[in-house]
Formats: C-alpha cells, structure tokens, sequence
C-alpha cells in the first residue's frame, strides 16, 4: 500500500510540475506604460494597476539554419569591418600625432631662428671658401620677415 501511495505521491508531483511549465509557457508578456511614459514589458501585469497591462502576442519561429549561418557570417563580416576601421583610425591617429611632432619642431626652430635674427644687427651666411658674407640691413630685414612668416605658418 505504502508502495502505491508514493507512486501516486510521484505522479501527482510530476503532473503538478509539468502544470506548472505549461501556465509559464502559455503565460505571455505584459505591455504597460508608467507614469513617467517608461514602456515596460514583463511576464506579469503590474501590482499597482494590472488593469494598465496590455497582453501582447509573442510569436516565435524555428531557427532556420542557412539563415542563422547567414546571420553568423554577416556579423563576423561587420565586425571584421570594424576592426579594419579602428585599426586605420588608430593608423591616422598615430600619423596625425607624428605630423603635429613635426610641426612643433619646426615652429621651435622658426622661433629660433627669428629670435636669434632679431637679436642681431650683423647677421652673416657662410661662403664656399670658409669666409663669411654679412648681410645688408635690406637683406636681414627680408630675412627677418621671411622668419616671421615661417613662425606664423608653423607655430598657428
């Protein structure tokens, strides 16, 4: 007897369970708006107001394997893409990062250069021979405005 009893006791708990998974499967999803306007989704209506709950239809189909293979490719293909487009924006970056270097070593030397060519009245250029050849108050103006306008178009 006690043998037929746990068997029922058994049955009854597996029919209860498989009750169970059944109203969980059949459930459905919850579809209300808050007061805030948030939209929420849930398997149960709200506490506060289940009369605001909208039961919204969930439909779902098998995977369909070519198109999941499809899915699959056309992700690993974007992703591919977007490494490719982060690996040049690190490449561009890196360039545009040694171009600036350049740029303030040549706005440094420019400023060099003017400062040194203001700071003289007697400027001079070096001759084939080893001998030097001083500039004209004329010359060192030009070469002085030529200096400035290095300075302006490297160091803005």
């Amino acid at each position: 007897m006690s043998m037929l009893i746990s068997q029922r006791a058994l049955l009854l708990a597996v029919l209860t369970a498989l009750a169970a998974t059944a109203g969980a499967a059949t459930t459905g999803v919850y579809r209300w708006v808050d007061e805030e306007g948030k939209v929420h989704y849930s398997d149960v209506p709200p506490a506060a107001q289940p009369q605001q709950a909208e039961r919204v239809t969930v439909r779902t189909t098998p995977a369909d394997p070519e198109k999941a293979q499809a899915l699959a490719e056309a992700r690993a293909k974007a992703a591919a893409e977007k490494d490719e487009q982060a690996a040049q924006a690190a490449k561009d970056a890196q360039a545009a990062a040694a171009k600036a270097a350049r740029r303030a070593q040549q706005c440094a030397m420019a400023r060099n250069n003017l400062v040194k060519l203001q700071n003289t009245n007697r400027a001079y250029e070096a001759t084939g021979d080893g001998g030097r050849r001083y500039y004209s108050d004329a010359e060192l103006a030009n070469r002085r405005a030529q200096a400035q306008a290095r300075v302006n178009e490297y160091c803005r």
